[in-house]
């Protein structure tokens, strides 16, 4: 009687101790979601490019060094931080948004910082 009541109690914590790990990676491999205002931020790059009267050759090579930058912040930021970025019209809500940060990293970026 004794060793079943030790085997079932062995099994009982064998149980819970997978449980406990099941739950825990579960936990930690979760994904997390953050928003991204992409129009808004498009369309300030573009005012400030209209606003500077730039030659058509300044714009076009503007807007391809502000297409990488983007790209790169983007991306950099959802390795960094293990999310996945959307943009704000894909969310209803419950996600942070995180727009002025990248918009930050992506006007340092542009300036060479």
């Amino acid at each position: 009687m004794n060793k079943n009541l030790f085997y079932g109690a062995l099994m009982t914590a064998s149980i819970i101790l997978n449980s406990l790990v099941t739950v825990a990676l579960i936990k930690t491999n979760e994904t997390k979601f953050v928003s991204f205002d992409m129009k808004e931020t498009v369309d300030i790059f573009s005012r400030q490019v209209v606003e500077q009267k730039n030659s058509d050759q300044t714009v076009q090579s503007l807007t391809v060094k502000f297409n990488k930058s983007m790209q790169r912040v983007l991306g950099e930021y959802s390795k960094n931080n293990h999310v996945i970025i959307l943009v704000k019209p894909a969310v209803i809500e419950g996600v942070q948004d995180v727009t002025p940060e990248l918009q930050r990293k992506i006007a340092m970026m542009m300036q060479g910082k």
